[in-house]
Formats: C-alpha cells, structure tokens, sequence
C-alpha cells in the first residue's frame, strides 16, 4: 500500500521552506513508527488553507486518492489538510469512498470511515475555522491600530524611500518632485514616464516605468506624509514627506479630473471625448488611410447603426475661434482674481472641530449640533471645490489669465495644451447631423458648443 505525507505552511517569511520541513520530518518518523511505507510527499508552502487560493499539490493528492494510488496519508495536523468545513467535507467524501487511512503527529489516527471518526474530524476542522477567524480579527485590529498611529503598511519596497520608509532616498525623491512639477506645468504623465525612461532613472524593480503607475504614485497621500488605510487617509504618518501640500493638491486635482480620464488621444485630436453627435454618440479621433490621411472625428456605434462624422480642419478652427473671441474680452474662469482662500477652508475645518468638542462635552445637543454644522459642511464644500477647480488647472495656463493673452499664446501651444484650454471652457461639442444630400451642407451650422456653467 502507497503513503501520502502532506505538508502544509500559510506563511513562509524567509522562503527557505524551514517550516515544512519540519513537518516532513515528524511525519517521516511517525511512518516508521506506524511501518507505513513507499512514502510520495506532497507539500505546498506559503499557501493557506482558509484564503481559498488554488493548492497544486493538495489538488494532486485527491487526484492520487481518487485513481487508488494513495491509500494512507500522514498529515501534521488535521488544520495543515483543511481550515473550511465545506472543503472538509468533500474530503471526507472522497477518503469514506477510498477507504483512506489518516494519520496524524499532532491528533492521531482519524478513522473517516466511521461515525465518529467523521465527527471528531468535523469538530477539529470547526476549530480551526474558529481560530484563523479570530486570528483574522485580531490581525485586521492591529493593522488598524498601526495604521492609526501612521505606521508603515510594509511589503515590498516603496518607490522614494528605503525599505520600512525609514529614510528618503533623495534621487528618488527627485524624480518624483520633477515629475509632480512637470504635471503641474500640464505635460501629460505618459510623456513624463517615457522621458524617465529614456534616462534610465531605475524604478524599485529596475523594469520600465509606466504612465498608469506614475500617476498612481503621484496621487498616494503618503507623498505628503499621510497614512491610508481601506481607502481613506486616517491620519499624519511617521514617515517624512517627499512633496508639500500645495503642490500634492495641484497634481490631484489634475489627474483626477474627470475630464481628463476622456482625453486620451488629446495630443492628436483635442477635441476627442469633449465631442458628441446629435444622439449622444461620443465622438473620437479617426485618422483616414494611407492613402487620405484626413484628420477627422467621428462615432464608434453598433453594428447597424450610421456613424456621424466631420472633419477636424472643420470643425477645429470653429471651437478654437469660439474659446479665442470669448477670451479677447474675458478673463479665464476660475483665475480671476487671486488664488483660493486657503485660509477660509482651514477656518470653517476649525469651526466644524470646535463644534465636535462642544457636542462631545456636552454643552450642545445632537440637534443643536447637527443645526450648525449643516450650513458650515455646505459652504467647506463650495470652498474646497472651489480650491480643487483652480489647482486643476495647468500652470502655464494661469499665465494667460488676461484677456486677449490665450490668442497670442495659441500658435504656440501643441494639441495637449489646446485640449487642456479646451476644457476650462467647453462642456461639450456637439455635431448635428449632415443635410441629406451628400454634401454635409453647411460646417459651421451643424457645430454646437455647449459651454460650461
């Protein structure tokens, strides 16, 4: 008869399988012990039981069952096979068919075939649920107890700082602080990735960086010294910061504008996701073929269903001249006048602290206190939003803020830099349909700019 020796460890910190080991050899001894011999060893290390995670080699272990090559099986403990009562039991179908021995180091023989071998089986497996969902709850309260006191998450390295975020590393810090500084200035992420790229600034794998994780780095409260956990800051951390609050704000603002997330072919086509037809369809950039290469715009619709299209020559210079011709007399909106009261957000966050304190003492009532911080949560909302708008917007754009200044600049400006003026006045673009007759009747007339309120 064949023997089985599973071995099983949830966690390996040091990747040198010492824990397994372990088993392997007590289970070895008890084999002798029982005169069980011809021993196959499965073991799977670093993978737990509970998280249901896919374990290759238990996997082969009922598959050696099921076609009759394994008849016994030595585990350390009954938890090492199963930490889920439903994997239990289909366990314990598949050994009461198979006619499985099963010992065990630490539990002793359990007899599958019986009554109440399966039921001592059971309470064993229940148990050990129990214990790794206290286990559980006892590690999510100490992450949140150390998240709270703005300790560290840990896990692999974090990209500007050495390993536990004990010390900046200022080359790294560098580069992110130019890279915040280049957003800010309004060139696109992806243009700042590619640049770090091909000067081969190393990032904490030494493999390629990527738009998509810059930004990600980029809009971490951690930047700033501040700890998140599930999602939400909760509080300062006791790392030092790498970018300035201000500055923080500004690229947040920027690569979390919602506008933003459409315009990506903007360096090409600015007007792509800003524009719509007359159903509702957005409209994006179409180069032509080979042959015609005409810049154009148009719909990506159903099967069956006719797409609307116009030229960009067209229908370009007519959004351009529109935004042009409202700036000759008008300032930029949003950068009139000086920048956001930072001061009056930070007064009416006081305001809503103090009333806290007053309801936690008791001098007010929930009522009273509810009354009062209604309106100040409302105008913190207006504030803060406010502030957002006018970080959102480029610098190089603020320089333009008279009237008469974005017309002069315009010549100058590359398509990424049009889509993001663009954008600070235009809702949306939208495209009427042609005249019916083949000639797409008058260009300017089927050109509607909705503007933003």
């Amino acid at each position: 008869m064949s023997t089985a020796i599973y071995n099983r460890i949830s966690k390996d910190a040091t990747g040198e399988g010492l824990g397994v080991a372990r088993q392997e050899r007590e289970c070895r001894a008890l084999a002798k012990r029982l005169g069980w011999n011809d021993i196959t060893l499965f073991q799977d290390n670093d993978i737990s039981a509970s998280s249901g995670k896919h374990r290759p080699e238990y996997s082969a272990l009922c598959e050696a069952i099921e076609d009759g090559s394994i008849n016994r099986l030595i585990v350390w403990h009954p938890d090492r096979l199963h930490r889920r009562p439903a994997e239990l039991e289909t366990f314990v179908e598949l050994a009461e068919k198979a006619k499985l021995e099963v010992a065990t180091v630490q539990s002793g023989q359990l007899d599958l075939s019986s009554p109440g071998g399966r039921l001592v089986a059971r309470i064993v497996g229940s148990v050990a649920r129990a214990e790794m969902e206290l286990k559980s709850e006892r590690s999510k309260a100490k992450f949140a107890e150390q998240a709270r006191a703005g300790i560290p998450a840990g896990g692999n390295r974090t990209y500007g700082w050495t390993e536990g975020m004990r010390s900046i590393i200022p080359s790294e810090a560098a580069a992110l602080q130019e890279a915040a500084e280049r957003v800010v200035a309004g060139e696109p992420v992806r243009a700042v990735a590619a640049d770090f790229n091909r000067r081969e600034i190393p990032t904490t794998t030494g493999g390629q960086w990527w738009g998509q994780v810059l930004r990600k780095m980029l809009v971490n409260p951690r930047l700033i010294a501040k700890r998140v956990y599930r999602g939400e800051v909760i509080g300062d951390a006791q790392w030092e910061p790498i970018l300035n609050p201000d500055t923080f704000a500004s690229v947040e603002a920027i690569l979390t504008d919602p506008r933003r997330v459409k315009a990506r072919k903007g360096e090409v086509y600015p007007l792509s996701g800003l524009m719509e037809d007359h159903r509702g369809y957005l409209m994006g950039g179409a180069p032509g073929s080979r042959s015609k290469p005409i810049r154009r715009y148009r719909t990506n619709v159903p099967s069956g269903v006719a797409n609307t299209q116009i030229g960009a020559a067209t229908v370009e210079p007519i959004v351009f001249g529109a935004i042009l011709t409202l700036t000759d007399s008008e300032s930029l909106p949003l950068l009139s006048g000086s920048e956001p009261d930072i001061a009056s957000v930070k007064g009416l966050l006081a305001e809503i602290e103090e009333l806290a304190a007053l309801k936690g003492a008791g001098t007010i009532s929930t009522a009273e206190w509810l009354a009062a911080r209604e309106p100040l949560a409302e105008r913190l909302k207006a504030a803060e939003e406010n502030v957002r708008a006018v970080r959102s917007v480029p610098a190089w754009l603020r320089d333009l803020e008279k009237p008469g200044a974005l017309r002069r600049a315009w010549a100058e400006l590359d398509n990424a830099q049009r889509r993001q003026a663009v954008a600070l006045f235009v809702d949306k673009v939208v495209i009427g349909p042609t005249d019916g007759k083949g000639n797409g009747g008058d260009p300017a007339s089927r050109v509607s700019v909705v503007w933003r309120g």
